[in-house]
């Protein structure tokens, strides 16, 4: 039989059962099974399969025929650039921890940098004027647009104008801004249609959002800020110029998130399940010692598996009943971080939950007892030993938790208590800091 009728035969199968998507369900799983990608499988589709293959691909489709979710039948799954082996004995990977994830790695970064001594920030500083000076990094001319008078004291660059410039202008408004740039070379209509002109430059738009989400330089444009330059257009001198104002700010938080990296922070993933919190965060920290917890030990099985086969050394597995593993006195005011997505399901939701959910993921993981807070209310409690002076403590939530556990984190001494939004603008991530 050929690829083709084979995909067929599972379609029909599939959409027999009420299975949504099922061609592509199908595609899926034979890319899998012949380890090609999708553009490959196209040009495959009158090749013949092996009986083998086939048996696979046969056992595949009756599984999923009785709704068992895709990624347990084809037993990985894509995550965050990892690839993540997933059972039953954990839970599938979700987008919506992406939103945990990023939000402890900005919450631990902060808490790196605010560990930074005032020297070092001082010697980080005056180690960025000097390049921001050196013309192997920006030529004086190109930082100041068009100098005819290359002689003048204005040629000097001054990091305090600038700083002072980036905070005066973040108020302004997009129009105002542009006008200040570019003045010269467009009429006051244009400026006036900047907010609703769809056409405009985007290299040119900006250079005007000041106070405004500023996206990341790489590295490579960190310090070699001579890539971005096209010495033969002198118009992009002018843009640099803002460019380099804008970003004054941004070169100084890249060096200190740099410093902040360099620091070995004690991280515990609570319920860890596949691990895929706890990996992520090695995989950034790469100096910090992550520990991999949870009660399950199949799950924990997954998890150490999921390290290795990433190539993650960092981490560490722990098979514990929540916080019993770390008793003794000698873990109190260890720990930088705590990060957890514990269950939360309230008990009587989860008897209400999809049968892919309820019929196939780990109860364990799931219920979160009465109200749901059951196992917030422990790691909070906890927290409040393990954690260092200001450390951090983040926990996925579900989007109607907020208040409850504000009103918990509060009254257990966190404060800077923050929620963050998953994309489809729902709370799911809390984090909060520690005061000792």
């Amino acid at each position: 039989m050929n690829i083709r009728n084979a995909l067929k035969l599972g379609d029909e199968y599939l959409r027999k059962r009420n299975i949504e998507n099922s061609l592509n369900e199908c595609k899926w799983m034979m890319e899998d099974i012949l380890d090609v990608p999708h553009s490959e499988l196209l040009r495959m589709y009158t090749e013949h399969i092996s009986l083998k293959k086939m048996f696979i691909f046969h056992k595949w489709v009756k599984r999923r025929g009785k709704h068992e979710p895709m990624d347990y039948i084809i037993g990985h799954k894509p995550f965050m650039g990892m690839d993540i082996k997933v059972t039953r004995d954990v839970l599938i990977p979700r987008d919506d921890t992406e939103t945990v994830i990023n939000s402890g790695i900005n919450a631990l970064m902060d808490y790196g940098v605010s560990l930074i001594s005032e020297d070092k920030v001082n010697d980080i500083k005056k180690d960025l004027n000097e390049e921001l000076d050196n013309k192997d990094y920006a030529r004086k001319d190109l930082l100041h647009g068009d100098n005819s008078n290359k002689d003048s004291d204005e040629d000097t660059l001054n990091i305090s104008e600038i700083e002072n410039d980036a905070k005066n202008n973040i108020n302004k408004s997009k129009s105002e801004l542009f006008k200040e740039r570019h003045n010269s070379e467009f009429e006051i209509d244009d400026i006036a249609d900047l907010e609703s002109d769809e056409k405009l430059d985007d290299d040119i738009l900006s250079s005007c959002r000041f106070g405004e989400e500023v996206p990341r330089l790489s590295k490579e444009e960190i310090y070699d800020m001579t890539a971005v330059i096209d010495e033969d257009n002198a118009s992009s001198y002018k843009s640099l110029t803002a460019k380099n104002k804008l970003y004054y700010d941004d070169f100084l938080t890249n060096r200190l998130n740099s410093e902040a990296l360099k620091t070995s922070y004690k991280i515990m993933d609570m319920c860890t399940g596949s691990g895929i919190i706890g990996l992520s965060l090695a995989r950034y920290f790469t100096n910090s010692n992550v520990y991999l917890c949870d009660i399950s030990k199949k799950a924990l099985d997954i998890a150490s598996f999921n390290a290795r086969h990433n190539k993650i050394t960092n981490t560490e597995v722990i098979n514990t009943n929540m916080f019993s593993a770390f008793s003794d006195e000698k873990y109190n005011d260890s720990f930088d971080m705590i990060i957890s997505n514990p269950p939360y399901i309230k008990s009587d939701i989860c008897k209400t939950l999809d049968s892919e959910v309820k019929d196939f993921e780990p109860m364990l993981a799931l219920d979160g007892g009465s109200d749901g807070l059951d196992f917030y209310k422990i790691i909070i409690n906890e927290s409040k030993r393990l954690l260092k002076n200001n450390g951090v403590l983040t926990l996925e939530i579900d989007y109607t938790y907020f208040k409850d556990l504000f009103k918990i984190l509060q009254g257990a001494g966190f404060i800077d208590i923050t929620c963050t939004k998953d994309m489809n603008n729902l709370d799911r991530c809390i984090t909060a800091k520690l005061i000792k």
